[in-house]
């Protein structure tokens, strides 16, 4: 029997959104979550958010979720190459952050969302030596210097991923070699 890959959108929804576990092991797996700052519980939600009119774009995502902190993760999967990916990106990340707040309530009640997008394909072509990205907003000069910490998007370029399955280093590099070579 042959099964749908894992890049396929219909595999990866029903592998990372029937099993809070199994979603919090490869959140996990990023550098960003290491050590202390494990996430322990994770709740998925539903992917799509609603218009707050008919001229609003619809977004449905892959995976919607909220840890025991309150921060939102975005999770993505593109199979097929998208020319404004990056737009997309930043739109559907945009759009969660908006809606952390309602009228009336502190801006200091804003979540943080991660965005968390596999794209089967290259983003990024001249930088044939990574695979792996993690956006912040930083000062163009001091890039340690944030304006905020609550934009964080990671994009996997998984065709970029060239790693056997003998030199495998972490959980990142487990989850990335699955990802792309269950099919």
């Amino acid at each position: 029997m042959k099964l749908l890959p894992l890049t396929n959108d219909f595999t990866f929804k029903a592998v990372f959104s029937k099993d809070e576990d199994v979603l919090i092991d490869l959140l996990n797996s990023f550098p960003e979550f290491q050590g202390t700052n494990q996430i322990t519980y994770i709740k998925i939600l539903n992917p799509e958010m609603p218009r707050n009119m008919k001229i609003d774009k619809a977004i449905v995502l892959d995976i919607k979720a909220i840890d025991q902190s309150g921060n939102k993760f975005l999770i993505e999967m593109q199979a097929s190459h998208q020319p404004f990916f990056t737009q997309r990106v930043l739109y559907y990340w945009s759009k969660l952050y908006s809606k952390s707040i309602t009228k009336g309530q502190d801006y200091t009640n804003l979540s943080k969302v991660y965005s968390f997008n596999f794209v089967n394909f290259e983003i990024f072509p001249k930088q044939q030596e990574r695979f792996y990205w993690s956006f912040q907003i930083s000062d163009k000069t001091q890039k340690e210097i944030l304006l905020t910490d609550d934009l964080s998007i990671h994009i996997i370029e998984i065709p970029k991923f060239l790693k056997d399955l003998d030199s495998l280093l972490n959980a990142l590099d487990f989850w990335v070699y699955l990802l792309k070579e269950v099919t």
